[in-house]
């Protein structure tokens, strides 16, 4: 049975980079809560996005893309936008 509440882990990390702690634990935590895994954001041309996968644990990974020319802007108000904070 899932827990009455989510969890969810900002890191500066990508979860396929390599298999350490944070992966070990979280893979646990899905037994019992919904598990979030957010990635630091990546650049690129198209329109921002939040790109969303299940990992083989059941972690689901989601990953910020913002656009380049928001850089000047500051890329906080893109997270904004995509509606993360």
């Amino acid at each position: 049975m899932l827990a009455l509440y989510d969890l969810v882990c900002l890191s500066h990390l990508r979860w396929d980079f390599v298999y350490q702690r944070p992966q070990q634990l979280l893979g646990r935590c899905v037994r019992r809560h919904r598990v979030f895994f957010v990635e630091e954001p990546v650049f690129g041309d198209g329109p921002a996005r939040l790109d969303l996968r299940r990992s083989e644990e059941g972690v689901y990974v989601v990953r910020p893309t913002t656009v380049i020319s928001a850089l000047p802007v500051g890329v906080e108000g893109t997270v904004t936008r995509l509606g993360v904070g």
